[in-house]
């Protein structure tokens, strides 16, 4: 039967994606060892990235579209 749950292999993305979720406290943001993407449930929707770098990236984008709207 397959392991469930997050693994040692894995914990420095799982260490990544909980910095990444404290930088947006209001997303939900994982990493998924099945697919080894990161992940984020968004007002807009649910991403997936191949890297945290590029999670962050669509996550400021983001953002940064939600908060221009409010502003303008």
């Amino acid at each position: 039967m397959p392991r469930r749950g997050r693994t040692a292999e894995f914990a420095a993305e799982h260490r990544t994606a909980a910095a990444i979720q404290a930088q947006y406290p209001r997303l939900a943001v994982w990493f998924g060892q099945a697919t080894r993407s990161y992940w984020a449930l968004t007002p807009a929707g649910l991403v997936e990235a191949p890297d945290s770098d590029t999670l962050i990236l669509a996550l400021w984008a983001d953002t940064a579209a939600r908060t221009s709207k409010t502003r303008g």
